[in-house]
């Protein structure tokens, strides 16, 4: 987790939503901006292009260097040097790709904020779930760099029923969205896969910090009652 010494509640903090994130999960931008509001940390939006992370990884260069150079442009321009945002995926381009390309900014996965404001009081949980069981999908982009306590940190905070599916932390199983470009049926089957295993643990909710693994996991929903949710949605009933 970032030290907590870097909130800076004077500072600005751009508010990265990545594209998953702007267009699939209006619940989670309304509880993230209710969160920050509660805390007192001023925040603003700039103009965003997709980070063609997945592109980059199948070997379209040229298009990424295109999107990356957009987005570093609205990033300088906005003239602020701390962002903040849900989608690991813009995390991961952002913090290894764009600081190696000149970015100069600190980025925090929306998971690691919102841990380190309950850790030094600056807010509040009013509202506790305690018979509430909830399981946490390590989205990829998170685990694999070591990136798994933040969410169950917070969890902490609001239940007492933390229940860990087989595949956890570092060995967490994709929600098949790694591969959303793939055309192909697999994505699919990977998704209830992964969704069946999370609810072998009969949790009540399923905590996702990731938009593509929240709308990966709902789809793959057959009728149950367990529900799917963003951090930032549970946190932002809670305060």
């Amino acid at each position: 987790m970032n030290d907590t010494s870097h909130i800076d509640l004077d500072a600005t903090y751009i508010l990265w939503w990545g594209s998953s994130a702007y267009t699939t999960s209006g619940d989670m931008r309304e509880s993230l901006k209710r969160i920050l509001e509660a805390a007192a940390v001023k925040y603003v939006c700039v103009e965003e292009c997709d980070c063609s992370e997945e592109l980059r990884y199948r070997g379209d260069e040229y298009t990424f260097e295109m999107c990356a150079r957009k987005n570093i442009d609205s990033i300088i321009k906005s003239g602020h040097k701390h962002i903040i945002t849900p989608c690991p995926h813009s995390y991961n381009v952002i913090s290894r790709y764009y600081t190696a390309m000149g970015l100069d900014v600190e980025v925090w996965h929306h998971s690691d904020f919102i841990a380190t404001l309950i850790e030094r009081g600056l807010l509040t949980i009013k509202k506790q779930l305690p018979a509430t069981r909830m399981t946490y999908h390590d989205p990829c982009r998170l685990s694999r760099i070591g990136k798994t306590d933040a969410v169950r940190d917070i969890i902490k905070h609001i239940s007492r029923h933390m229940i860990e599916a087989p595949h956890h932390s570092r060995e967490s199983i994709c929600c098949g969205g790694g591969a959303f470009l793939d055309t192909s049926s697999i994505p699919v089957k990977i998704s209830i896969m992964r969704y069946e295993e999370l609810l072998s643990t009969a949790c009540d909710v399923i905590v996702t910090a990731c938009p593509v693994c929240h709308d990966m996991l709902l789809s793959a929903r057959t009728g149950d009652k367990t529900q799917v949710k963003d951090i930032a949605c549970i946190v932002g009933e809670c305060i």
